[in-house]
């Protein structure tokens, strides 16, 4: 089991940085990725590396949600690829957000929330 620290900014501009993420995931993960793109963007060539890589029982821990997507379809399909792989998302700041189980609370969640964020 691998866990999978996503880290993602919105700028490439210097004065955003990873660190408050950073201090909050590198401890807990394994691998630690990080992204400088919007996102609204489904283009994300770290992300998609990530998740060519997962195998049954590894785990995506972010931040939050916010830092995943700002698309709730981009979200659910990110979700989607996730869970088909046997892996888990998790969030730190999102405790709701744990799919280790199915849960159909977190899911009903997980679409409202992602809407908002």
């Amino acid at each position: 089991m691998t866990i999978y620290g996503y880290m993602r900014i919105s700028t490439q501009k210097e004065a955003q940085k990873f660190d408050r993420q950073e201090a909050q995931l590198r401890d807990q993960v394994d691998v630690l990725i990080n992204e400088r793109v919007s996102g609204s963007k489904r283009n994300r060539p770290e992300l998609d590396r990530m998740l060519e890589l997962l195998e049954p029982g590894d785990v995506v821990l972010i931040l939050s949600i916010d830092r995943l997507s700002r698309s709730t379809k981009d979200l659910l399909d990110i979700v989607e690829v996730i869970r088909s792989k046997g892996a888990s998302l998790r969030s730190l700041q999102d405790s709701w957000l744990d799919t280790t189980s199915d849960n159909p609370m977190s899911d009903f969640l997980l679409t409202v929330m992602g809407a908002l964020a």
